[in-house]
């Protein structure tokens, strides 16, 4: 496996939704990370989303979900510690696929 992560800046944010869609169409699944409650990140959860694409919801304890199609699985994590074990956890399901 390969992650794959935007390329973002903050000097001069941009966005290219056909390279965006190419890149989910090329990606196997998706770790989709809702904590802060980005809009750009539930933007592009839906790209996934409707593009059929195994989408794994993680989020920061505390975090309001708003809305997409799994709202009711998404792991949650207390610190770092935990985020990794969650990353690790999904990993390890997906390698199994």
């Amino acid at each position: 496996m390969v992650a794959h992560f935007p390329n973002y800046s903050t000097v001069k944010p941009s966005f290219d939704l056909n390279s965006t869609i190419q890149d989910l169409k090329g990606a196997s699944f998706v770790i989709a990370d809702l904590s802060l409650e980005r809009p750009s990140c539930y933007y592009e959860l839906g790209l996934a989303e409707a593009l059929r694409k195994r989408v794994h919801l993680i989020a920061q304890a505390g975090t309001d979900i708003h809305q997409n199609a799994a709202r009711d699985n998404v792991l949650f994590f207390d610190d770092l510690i935990q985020f990794e074990a969650v990353i690790d956890a999904i990993l390890l399901k997906e390698s199994k696929k």
